[in-house]
């Protein structure tokens, strides 16, 4: 790490293979968001520029800057869906979150579909789990147990990156840079991740209930 920027290598024998191609990078370093289409910049290069609804800001505080500040009622970031994130192979996720409401309900700190690309959702626990898939309907969507029960917690900012390797078929998890749990996902048709045309949320997904606290580097 280095102050004013953040990057994270995957080295070593037990690591799948990483590319450099990034599908989006969102740092959230905006002045302010106002609920405009494409305010919330995307950085990569792909030009997949979200927008922010119900008070969704940026805020002081992150990481590295600024973060995604989501602390009124139903704030959540939403990106259009693009080519360039329907990823139903190997892909890589990295975020930041320092959440206030861990425990209360349910909650999607990032989410497409849980039955097409991904979705990642914290149980009232503090686990992390992960969803993709085919269908939203039972038998047609895998999940994992990315990070065990208690792993996340509130009021402190917490690295999670979850990677999938789909020549392998292996997912892996990371928490503040340590390997948690890896794992080989099925390969019955049914069950392997499916592009979508649902857009990428941030701070809410499927379960409706929406994260009160902040996300940062996605």
């Amino acid at each position: 790490t280095a102050t004013g920027s953040y990057a994270i290598r995957l080295t070593g024998p037990s690591q799948p293979a990483v590319t450099n191609s990034l599908a989006g990078k969102w740092s959230f370093e905006q002045a302010a968001w106002t609920g405009a289409v494409g305010e919330v910049v995307d950085s990569s290069g792909l030009g997949n520029h979200g927008r922010a609804y119900n008070g969704a800001a940026p805020t002081s505080g992150g990481v590295s800057g600024k973060a995604a500040w989501f602390g009124t009622t139903n704030a959540y970031i939403e990106i259009p869906n693009s080519s360039n994130l329907q990823v139903a192979g190997s892909m890589t996720l990295s975020f930041w979150i320092k959440a206030n409401n861990i425990g209360n309900n349910r909650l999607n700190p990032i989410d497409k579909n849980y039955g097409g690309e991904f979705a990642l959702t914290i149980e009232t626990d503090g686990r992390l789990s992960y969803y993709h898939g085919t269908a939203q309907s039972t038998s047609n969507y895998w999940s994992w147990t990315a990070l065990p029960a208690g792993k996340l917690v509130n009021s402190i900012w917490q690295n999670v990156i979850i990677v999938r390797d789909a020549v392998s078929n292996r997912m892996v998890s990371y928490y503040n840079g340590a390997l948690v749990s890896q794992t080989t996902y099925s390969t019955a048709t049914n069950l392997l991740p499916k592009a979508s045309t649902s857009p990428v949320r941030i701070g809410r997904g499927y379960t409706a209930a929406t994260l009160n606290g902040r996300i940062d580097e996605v």
